[in-house]
């Protein structure tokens, strides 16, 4: 009796891994596109590409404000539990608009938020934050997985 819930426990587990990354049998992971509400502009990503945000994983702050890079910092340990390495970059070029973004997931552990101010980290983070899951298969995990992705928005409303 206890093998057999056991193992239906298990076949549970293994179809909702599955269901959720979109692995095939064959053990390839596959990626569904993220959930992200409100829908961006464009939201580009890779089905086969894994990125991988840990404590070894590089956050790039592209901002005209060096505190967003601190808030990224801070965030990323209490929202997520890990402590990548953050790295300020200011920003030139021409503005992107009060809270709009440009959000990448490069394959790997590399990771890049670009906006004008600190509204569009803040936005960069929460979209990046929505399209990442738990690591599956440890007993406890401490990094967070999501596709390959480029995402560029901008706010439609005064509010979100």
């Amino acid at each position: 009796m206890i093998k057999t819930v056991v193992f239906r426990a298990a076949l549970l587990s293994a179809a909702f891994l599955c269901a959720s990354t979109g692995a095939s049998a064959a053990g390839k992971l596959r990626f569904v596109r993220p959930n992200v509400i409100p829908e961006p502009v464009r939201l580009d990503y890779a089905e086969d590409v894994l990125c991988r945000l840990d404590d070894n994983a590089s956050v790039r702050v592209v901002c005209g404000d060096k505190a967003a890079a601190k808030w990224v910092e801070e965030k990323a340990d209490d929202f997520l539990g890990v402590e990548p390495k953050v790295l300020w970059v200011a920003r030139n070029g021409a503005p992107l608009g009060e809270g709009a973004y440009r959000l990448k997931a490069e394959g790997g552990n590399s990771f890049t938020l670009e906006a004008d101010g600190l509204a569009g980290v803040r936005n960069a983070f929460y979209t990046l934050r929505m399209a990442l899951m738990a690591e599956r298969g440890v007993l406890k995990s401490k990094a967070w997985i999501c596709p390959q992705l480029n995402v560029e928005d901008a706010p439609r409303h005064a509010f979100r």
